[in-house]
């Protein structure tokens, strides 16, 4: 995860996007970890179940 965002910064991205859906908790665990924080919640419908979509932010400048 450091080096994607090594890399986003030195290509100039600004911010960096992620999502993921609540069932997955290790993916949430680590983007919290690196400075992600949580900033929508969408509940869904998905294979006749009702997953909440999460998605993360950083902003990298």
């Amino acid at each position: 995860m450091h080096a994607l965002l090594d890399h986003a910064r030195r290509r100039g991205f600004e911010r960096v996007k992620l999502w993921t859906a609540d069932p997955l908790e290790a993916a949430a665990r680590l983007y919290l970890e690196v400075g992600f924080p949580c900033t929508e919640r969408n509940s869904v419908r998905q294979w006749g179940h009702r997953p909440d979509e999460l998605r993360y932010d950083l902003e990298l400048r």
